[in-house]
């Protein structure tokens, strides 16, 4: 059974959204998810691969990791925070290593 979870019109703040099984993230239109620039909003890391090589990175802004039957649909936007963000000052000065425990 795929459950379907409703975003509404309007402007929405968030962090790191992580999917589940069986699990439809519907965005009605005139509904905007904003993701944060803040490290903490996405954490803890998450082990995936970059470029062949297995790192711990902040991941994506939807994520889903070992999950089935999963979805992003709807009409509405997702914008990503701006560049001038934590995420992006810090993406190449800094070891993302320091934020595992």
């Amino acid at each position: 059974m795929e459950e379907k979870v409703v975003v509404p019109p309007g402007v929405w703040k968030t962090g790191r959204i992580e999917l589940k099984s069986n699990v439809n993230l519907y965005l009605e239109e005139g509904a905007e998810l904003h993701f944060s620039g803040n490290i903490k909003d996405y954490l803890p890391v998450a082990l995936t691969r970059y470029e062949g090589i297995e790192v711990y990175s902040l991941g994506a802004l939807v994520y889903a990791d070992n999950q089935e039957n999963i979805a992003l649909t709807g009409h509405g936007r997702l914008i990503a925070p701006t560049t001038d963000c934590e995420i992006w000052k810090h993406q190449c000065s800094v070891s993302i290593e320091q934020y595992v425990e």
